[in-house]
């Protein structure tokens, strides 16, 4: 990075993406000497569980009575559970951490997404962005979370 810079941003990466880096520096102009930090590991996923809140599940926004969303043995990419979703109220939010409102979420890209939508983002902070159960689209669904392809699947069952 140039000294006028604070980050970087890796393009073309997935969220499931594993990588090292680390910062190699001169701790002055003219030094003689290079310095070299440790290498950092980025390998946060995968969880073997999601979690899932808002007052359009069972859930409501109680931290204790989140729904488990665990992971596909036989992929650990994706994340499926069974939930009746209510458009009384009709919001939704995946959580990484249980209880944790301020861990990332998984997450529509615009705010009030449709859960025929299923572009998704994973985002911590910002604006809070959940998906919306609208009139007509109460009932029991099957959810999956495809960590690869950023997607989110609600089929009705």
């Amino acid at each position: 990075l140039p000294p006028d810079q604070s980050s970087i941003f890796l393009t073309g990466c997935q969220l499931t993406d594993r990588f090292e880096y680390r910062s190699v520096y001169l701790p002055e102009e003219n030094a003689l000497d290079t310095v070299y930090k440790e290498w950092i590991r980025f390998d946060e996923y995968p969880r073997t569980s999601l979690w899932i809140s808002g007052n359009g599940t069972p859930a409501e926004w109680d931290g204790a009575k989140q729904i488990e969303m665990p992971f596909d043995e036989s992929n650990p990419w994706v994340y499926t559970c069974e939930v009746d979703l209510d458009s009384n109220g009709g919001e939704i939010k995946i959580l990484t951490i249980k209880g944790d409102f301020n861990s990332r979420t998984f997450r529509p890209l615009v705010a009030s997404g449709s859960i025929l939508e299923t572009a998704m983002q994973a985002y911590t902070g910002g604006t809070d962005l959940k998906w919306k159960v609208v009139g007509g689209e109460d009932g029991r669904y099957k959810i999956t979370l495809d960590l690869n392809k950023m997607e989110a699947h609600f089929e009705k069952l």
